[in-house]
């Protein structure tokens, strides 16, 4: 393991590992360690990432793309955490791709998308008064697996060219820079931001309420999130929902 010469306005230490069972799991043993909080780990493959839900994991080819973990304590962080980080990421694509502008969404309650495709991942961990904040970013994966065709994305794709290998480190110093400011920052616009940003708005939608394994559907107008980050479903008659864990389900 080495450190990286990264910029990192949270002041902690910027680890870098080329392969890693998960990055979540590495904070856990870095903490451990003595690592102080405002640190990440980056990895160039996870051989064991995971997703949210039970059994999902995050497919990446090595090296082509962000893997990463940023290590933080409870009461430094804002609420509607995933989402917010959604946002920071949102912004960062959009520095590097300016004609992106109403392409990009961000799918309730921790992906971001480009052109309905997946292009990043978010997962938080809490363990007492540690949040683990996991994020998986497609950078410069040009190819999938036949069944992720369809669904995912690429800042390679995007762009429609090879990415310099330097790339990776210098777009993660922009999205460190974006997490600081949403952290940090009393952004009380955060919420009509992201708004602007949010999947499937104003649209018919399918929600699993709860678990992964639920088998509780709610279905009606994604009418918006309310000022904690609950997603508002309006239903056929006229009666508004709000939820706080779930996810969307599409069968188009």
């Amino acid at each position: 393991m080495e450190t990286l010469n990264i910029n990192n306005p949270f002041g902690g230490s910027v680890f870098y590992i080329e392969q890693v069972n998960s990055t979540m799991d590495q904070a856990r043993i870095l903490l451990h360690n003595g690592v102080k909080t405002g640190s990440l780990i980056v990895a160039d493959e996870q051989i064991s990432g995971r997703g949210r839900g039970s059994g999902r994991v995050w497919h990446s080819q090595h090296g082509k793309n962000l893997l990463f973990t940023l290590i933080m304590h409870y009461e430094n962080l804002p609420a509607a955490l995933s989402l917010r980080t959604g946002l920071a990421l949102a912004r960062t694509v959009e520095e590097y791709i300016p004609d992106i502008t109403g392409r990009i969404a961000i799918k309730w309650p921790n992906d971001v998308l480009v052109d309905s495709k997946k292009i990043a991942g978010i997962l938080i961990e809490v363990d007492q008064d540690i949040i683990y904040i996991g994020i998986g970013i497609n950078v410069g994966q040009t190819t999938f697996e036949p069944e992720l065709q369809t669904k995912t994305n690429s800042i390679a794709c995007i762009m429609d060219r090879p990415l310099e290998p330097e790339f990776r480190f210098l777009f993660l110093e922009r999205i460190l820079a974006q997490l600081f400011r949403e952290f940090s920052t009393q952004n009380s616009n955060w919420h009509n931001e992201l708004e602007r940003y949010l999947y499937r708005r104003g649209e018919y939608v399918k929600f699993k309420v709860g678990s992964s394994e639920s088998t509780l559907i709610a279905e009606g107008i994604l009418q918006g999130i309310n000022s904690t980050g609950s997603l508002c479903i309006i239903n056929s008659s006229g009666e508004k929902s709000e939820f706080s864990s779930g996810e969307l389900i599409f069968t188009d």
